[in-house]
């Protein structure tokens, strides 16, 4: 699965004016259970299900780590050297992934960055 597909199978997040709107009405009726004498009891909020976004991650790493340690299981029974190195570096692309869109989202800021200031004549101080 790509992270792209997790966005649609995960479910939609409120907006924030309904966000604030239920903080308020919360507010609102502890306010008015308050002025009554009453005890406030929040309503009871119901399971939204499984969540795909906060599993995603963690089972991707989880499967890498099977998959280097089926790879170095094989190397130490002296399998074909071919096919457990390919399991070893299956699994490290599995979780060097996870990071390397945030590295390249990194890499191509500061690039952007460099080109700005080379462009408005701006020179970075050299120690």
């Amino acid at each position: 699965m790509s992270p792209w597909i997790i966005d649609v199978l995960e479910p939609g997040r409120k907006p924030i004016d309904e966000a604030a709107v239920e903080v308020a009405t919360k507010i609102k009726d502890r306010l008015i259970a308050k002025a009554k004498g009453d005890e406030y009891i929040p309503p009871v909020e119901t399971e939204t299900g499984f969540d795909i976004g906060k599993w995603y991650p963690a089972g991707t790493i989880a499967l890498g780590l099977c998959g280097i340690c089926f790879g170095i299981g094989g190397f130490c029974r002296h399998e074909d050297l071919r096919i457990t190195g390919s399991s070893v570096t299956v699994g490290l692309a599995a979780i060097v992934f996870q990071y390397f869109l945030l590295l390249a989202a990194a890499i191509i800021f500061f690039m952007l960055v460099a080109i700005i200031l080379s462009a408005l004549g701006i020179e970075l101080p050299t120690p």
